[in-house]
């Protein structure tokens, strides 16, 4: 299995010099059709997608996600933005598990 960059061109630059092939996109209608295109391989296991522009096209980057088991989507953060990884994760965590979920709180035990 491949692993695929999905981003802006500086994104894309990184992830090449790594190793890690990628496309540059400008706005969400090329991230959906290449998105599309990774599912369709089977030869692709993770792809990698800016944050930003998955932003711009949330309802269908989440419908992706539900639909298709393979790739792996997992977004990253964009060079200007380096703070927002954790927002889509603990905004996934909390829908997976319910609105209570603080990171910053550790879980508590019940004693026996």
């Amino acid at each position: 299995m491949t692993c695929l960059c999905i981003a802006d061109a500086d994104t894309v630059l990184g992830f090449r010099l790594a190793g890690i092939p990628g496309i540059t996109v400008r706005n969400p209608h090329e991230l959906l059709h290449h998105l599309d295109a990774a599912c369709a391989n089977p030869a692709v296991g993770l792809v990698l997608v800016s944050q930003s522009i998955a932003d711009a096209a949330r309802e269908r980057v989440d419908a992706i996600r539900l639909v298709h088991t393979r790739p792996l989507i997992v977004e990253i953060p964009n060079p200007a933005d380096p703070a927002a990884p954790s927002s889509t994760l603990q905004r996934l965590l909390r829908c997976a598990i319910g609105s209570g979920f603080d990171p910053a709180t550790p879980p508590t035990h019940a004693s026996p």
